[in-house]
């Protein structure tokens, strides 16, 4: 039975127990007709609470015979009572019946209800790992519902709606978002990626589905991270960027090291909060390099028996660096005449959106570029909804700073950042520790780096492998299942009335 259902079951199990209270008084004060009244109610309740246990948890339960002698006692009781006969012994028949409903109501075992809410197809690998998990658990009922999302205009009003939900992998479930009504159904727990609620002057989630709403409907709202943290200025840094609406309103936040707990807690986060248990984004591309997915036939067709360069472009760098499109221009024309490497590009999904809110005097030089890029006889531009085929096909990575970096190096293949240096390693707050990449502020050029690719050479390979261990916990691929696991154990003590 789903537990909205057991709940409202419990409900009007209650209601029937307080109507016994009415009877007593009724017939105590000789109000016959109310009385006869009340006896209807109460068996028209009794029979909806047996046909709904019936048709949720099929015939043959103790409790349906329970409900067939208590409505035949109320019949009892309505006959006898127009005869004038004293009804305190009815009375408490009917009371110990109606405490034998109520218990079978509650030994009926209710599934957990868990709820995933992704807004961007792009960032469902911040959760798939864990809905694997779950959906697995013969405890648990999975319903992945992506939600809509608005552009921001430019005075920050909700723009554009978009919805996602058939962008997602082929073998996820979906359930639209107006057939699952979180006010109802309260589901036990709710996995959500998108923190900044109102905040944002990007994009906005539908407002129904800021964290402030989400958490009136489940007693366990918990916070996965879309990206993995980085590296920063200061402390001061980190929580102005990581404790902000959706953090302080969930029940539990997930984090990828204890390193980034212990920085929240010294932000006065509450330790037992926050969990250190790494990010399902790890477990995404140690299970696409397993297993990779299939690539658009135009990749095979412009990059078959190159060296290809996945070239990704965030959107930290564009809103910083005032010389931002002419070395997005110089870098792309020199990696496609480049001979013998051809060009993967993956814009960050919100990057045209914020180019066009934020920095609108870029718009006709990104379309164009856009463009030439597309019409490039060694170059795609990859607009699936997950970076994972790009991750596997390519054989390195040019990036500015971002979560697909930090991703990239569990691949064991090399890594060009655009915007670090290593020095960067004394002076940062290093939550993922990158610098075992080669770095465009160390004078490592783009062309270099194209050389070092066609020859195959790579010597901080092993380097690399070693800082991703220790930046991310549970770097093996098994953090979704840690995560499900932490989290059913944690709903007993989820508390109802007040965040922890």
């Amino acid at each position: 039975m789903k537990k909205y259902k057991k709940i409202a079951l419990l409900e009007l199990a209650e209601l029937i127990g307080q109507a016994h209270e009415e009877l007593s008084i009724n017939i105590d004060a000789n109000n016959i007709e109310q009385a006869m009244d009340i006896l209807a109610a109460c068996q028209e309740s009794a029979i909806h609470i047996g046909n709904s246990i019936e048709e949720s948890e099929g015939e043959g339960l103790e409790i349906i015979g329970c409900i067939g002698n208590y409505c035949e006692t109320l019949f009892q009781v309505n006959n006898s009572m127009m005869m004038g006969e004293n009804q305190a012994g009815s009375i408490e028949i009917l009371k110990n019946y109606h405490n034998s409903i109520e218990a079978g109501i509650n030994a009926i075992s209710c599934k957990k209800e868990i709820v995933f809410l992704p807004y961007k197809a792009s960032m469902w690998d911040s959760m798939e790992s864990i809905w694997m998990t779950a959906k697995e658990d013969s405890e648990c009922e999975c319903y992945v519902m992506p939600i809509p999302y608005y552009d921001r205009t430019e005075d920050r009003r909700l723009g554009e709606m978009y919805y996602e939900g058939d962008q997602l992998p082929g073998y996820v479930p979906i359930t639209k978002y107006t057939d699952y009504n979180l006010s109802v159904c309260k589901p036990d727990i709710i996995y959500f990626h998108n923190p900044y609620d109102q905040y944002n002057y990007v994009t906005s989630v539908h407002p129904a589905f800021y964290s402030s709403e989400l958490i009136k409907y489940t007693n366990m709202l918990v916070y996965v991270p879309y990206f993995i943290a980085g590296a920063y200025k200061n402390v001061d840094d980190i929580g102005t960027k990581h404790i902000i609406s959706g953090v302080v309103s969930s029940n539990r936040v997930i984090v990828q090291s204890e390193l980034m707990k212990q920085i929240m807690v010294s932000l006065e986060m509450p330790a037992k909060k926050i969990a250190a248990l790494g990010s399902p984004k790890i477990d995404a591309v140690i299970n696409a390099m397993k297993n990779p997915p299939e690539v658009p036939d135009e990749w095979k067709e412009k990059l078959s028996g190159k060296k290809i360069v996945l070239y990704n472009t965030s959107i930290g760098s564009m809103l910083v660096l005032e010389t931002y499109m002419e070395r997005f221009e110089r870098f792309v024309r020199q990696i496609i005449y480049t001979e013998g490497i051809g060009l993967i590009w993956r814009p960050h999904p919100l990057l045209e959106a914020t180019i066009k809110s934020m920095r609108p005097q870029y718009m006709e030089r990104f379309k164009k570029l856009t463009n030439d890029i597309a019409n490039s006889e060694n170059a795609v531009i990859d607009k699936l909804g997950s970076a994972y085929a790009a991750i596997s096909y390519s054989d390195g990575l040019i990036s500015d700073t971002s979560s697909l970096l930090r991703q990239y190096m569990v691949t064991g293949k090399p890594v060009l950042a655009l915007n670090l240096k290593s020095s960067m390693r004394e002076e940062r707050i290093c939550l993922f520790d990158h610098f075992s990449c080669y770095f465009l502020g160390d004078g490592v050029r783009i062309g270099n780096f194209l050389t070092m690719l066609k020859k195959g050479e790579d010597p901080n390979k092993a380097l690399r492998e070693e800082d991703v261990r220790r930046s991310v916990a549970n770097s093996d691929g098994t953090c979704g299942e840690k995560i499900h696991k932490y989290i059913m154990s944690q709903l007993d003590k989820a508390d109802k009335t007040c965040q922890e």
